[in-house]
């Protein structure tokens, strides 16, 4: 069952790291963005022979957070390296840490 691709949460830009495990084997990659919805990452899935519609897990690594850890869906995939996927179980916990990073503002100039 492929899940319908629509983004109903906000993301914000993100280059940190991410592991991705993906029919057996694992790889450490970075990120383009992240919301409670999903991820863009960087893999080039004709390397990697992902699909959509294929899962992984991937484990992203917040700072101020620490570590995510989600089952997701592939539902994007770019002629480039950025592949997307959707979060299909992410416990409410993880959910709310994404939450409040996403909304996380810089405020330069204040101190």
């Amino acid at each position: 069952m492929e899940i319908e691709h629509r983004r109903k949460a906000p993301r914000k830009d993100f280059n940190g790291y991410v592991s991705l495990l993906f029919q057996g084997k694992l790889m450490i990659t970075t990120s383009h963005q992240i919301g409670e919805g999903g991820a863009l990452i960087d893999i080039h899935p004709r390397h990697q022979g992902m699909k959509k519609g294929d899962l992984a897990v991937l484990t992203l690594f917040l700072p101020n957070v620490g570590g995510v850890v989600a089952t997701a869906q592939c539902v994007y995939l770019s002629d480039s390296q950025k592949t997307g996927f959707q979060f299909i179980d992410l416990d409410l916990k993880f959910k709310i840490r994404i939450r409040e990073f996403v909304s996380r503002r810089k405020f330069a100039g204040l101190m």
